[in-house]
Formats: structure tokens, sequence, C-alpha cells
């Protein structure tokens, strides 16, 4: 806008430019400085010295070392019949700006004997000198790697690329229990070792049992208890998103994993599957195949078939991601069909 009003500035259409620059104020009521500056002379020439005086004290009470300004305030002043004030504005003009032989010849002018009054009536702008011009310069040319930003069309976002969420969850509560009650299952170790000790006669093999269940004694407590520790951790640290357009699992306690899968890659319906477990818990796991994931390093052939599987899921949640995963995808494939044969 301010580029606009100095254009509308040096091209002689100041009222434009004086209603483009009070909008400017209306929607940015501290805008750039130079605002002032530009409304003062876009004012003072369009024959409205009073709005012109006003912005010209904003913009020196901002910049006081502005000759230029304080001249054009003192222009202004003048332009209304305020000589007093005109004479302080010019006179610091000329303290700020030596150079500035307007302002000085107009001061010396006002502080003489018999100093004439400007023709015209007070308000008028007739015959009087206009302020300098404005102090916005010229654009900085545009280099080529702009001027192809600027008209090519608007980038996408990346949530226009990916698509909004359409479901986003992590493991069932329920899904802990037996990652958490299996460790402590470690315990009973310690009573089997050592009935099998009491079993044996004397010799080499009961003291080795004897050894062993000393150790195991000593840390199936602690086993235990990391075990469990890690399985809750995990846990935590799983995270499912299904999108428009991708599906996105964060997984891994030490270091977290981001696994991303575009639906229009997938070559077959997911799977529901339970284990004996789950089926207890009323919980399953999600399984979607492709060859886009990563496989197992034993498996590793030019037909690799990686998994991802979302575990511990409520089962009825389980079937409609599932059946929210293949249809998308279909979609998708079909999406991605038409544009390529629309762009043929």
């Amino acid at each position: 806008m301010l580029a606009k009003a100095a254009t509308l500035i040096n091209a002689g259409q100041n009222t434009k430019a004086t209603d483009l620059l009070k909008l400017l104020f209306i929607r940015d009521p501290a805008p750039d400085p130079r605002a002032d500056y530009m409304l003062g002379v876009a004012a003072f020439r369009s024959g409205d010295p009073h709005t012109a005086v006003g912005a010209f004290r904003r913009y020196v009470a901002a910049k006081p070392l502005d000759g230029e300004a304080q001249y054009g305030l003192g222009t202004a002043l003048l332009a209304q019949g305020d000589r007093d004030g005109a004479r302080r504005a010019l006179a610091d003009a000329v303290r700020a700006d030596p150079g500035l032989a307007a302002a000085r010849t107009r001061l010396n002018a006002l502080t003489s004997e018999g100093a004439v009054a400007m023709p015209g009536r007070p308000g008028s702008t007739r015959n009087m000198p206009p302020p300098g011009e404005t102090k916005e310069a010229e654009p900085a040319a545009e280099s080529l790697a702009d001027l192809l930003d600027r008209r090519a069309p608007a980038r996408p976002d990346p949530d226009e690329l990916t698509g909004r969420i359409v479901w986003k969850g992590r493991s069932d509560l329920r899904s802990i229990i037996a990652p958490t009650v299996a460790p402590f299952l470690l315990l009973l170790v310690p009573p089997i070792v050592r009935g099998a000790t009491k079993a044996l006669p004397a010799g080499p093999a009961r003291e080795a049992l004897a050894q062993l269940w000393r150790f195991t004694w000593s840390a199936a407590l602690p086993l235990a208890i990391v075990l469990a520790a890690v399985s809750v951790a995990s846990w935590l640290m799983r995270e499912f998103v299904l999108r428009e357009r991708r599906i996105e699992v964060w997984t891994g306690l030490f270091g977290r994993r981001h696994v991303v899968l575009w639906l229009h890659d997938l070559e077959r319906p997911p799977v529901v599957r339970q284990r004996l477990w789950q089926l207890g818990l009323n919980l399953g796991t999600l399984e979607i195949s492709s060859t886009i994931l990563p496989a197992p390093k034993r498996r590793r052939s030019a037909m690799r078939l990686g998994h991802m599987r979302l575990s511990g899921l409520p089962i009825g949640d389980a079937e409609k991601v599932a059946v929210a995963i293949w249809s998308r995808s279909l979609w998708e494939r079909r999406r991605m069909v038409q544009n390529f044969v629309s762009t043929r």
C-alpha cells in the first residue's frame, strides 16, 4: 500500500493517495512511519493542511532530526495561518539539515520585520511550494526467481498434500495388561529351580543348579520390573494417524521411528487378526502389507513384503479403520489414474 501511495503521489493523484493512506491507518493504527510522511505530503498537495499537520507531527515525533519533515510541518502550519508554529518548525528544520535552503529562506522571511503574508486565506495552499518528494524509494527490481515464484500457482500446504486427519489413536489401555504381567512370571523361575535342586542327588549337577537358583533369586524381580517398565513406555510412545492420503505410525522407545505409507501404494487390503490373549480382551491387530514397507532382513528379495502392525486396537475400531484404509486407497489410486490420463 505504501508503494502504491508513493506512485499516486508522484503521478499527481494526491487525493487518491490520501484516501489510500487513511485506509492504511484504519487497518493498522501503528504502520510504518513513512506512511505519516507520505500522508502529510499527499494531504498538503490535495489542499488539506489540517491532515498534513497531524501527519507531519506524528512523523517528526518519531524522527525529530528529519529536516525535510520539519520543513513540511512548517509549510503546512503556515498554510493554516499558524506563523509562530511554522517559525519553530522551520527553525528545527534548519538545525536538523543546515543545507536545506528552502527552509532557511522561508524562516528568514518569517522572522524579518514586515514579512509579507502569503497570498490567499489561512488554510489555502495556493501559490505555496509543496514539501519535497516522498521518501519512498523505487522498488527493487525483482529477480527471475522472485518473478517465477510470484507468477506460479500457490504452493500447496502440507496438510493439503496429506489430507485431513480421518482417525487418530493409540493402543487400548487393555493391551498393556499382558506385556506387563508376563514379565512377573519370571518370579516363578527361582522356586522351580530350587525344587529341581532338591530333587537331585549331591554332585556337580546339584551344585550347578544351586548356583543358577542363587542368580535367578537375585535377578528375577529387577528384570521383571525393567521389562514391565519398557512395555509401558513402548505403549506410551506408540501412536497411529490415518489421513485422507497416507498412514503414519510413530513407534520406538529409544529411537523414535516415524513410518509413512501413502494409501495409493497399497496392493492388498488390510487384515484384522486376533491372538489368543487379545480375543479375551476384545482387542485386535490391524496388519497392513505392502512391498513399499521395509521387510525383515532375512526376507530381503526383489519382491519382499513388509508389514505395518497397529496392535492393541479395540476390535470394532480395527475393523472400521481397515475398511476406511482400503476404500480410501482405492479412491486415491483412481484419482491418480485420472490425473495421469488428464495430463497426457
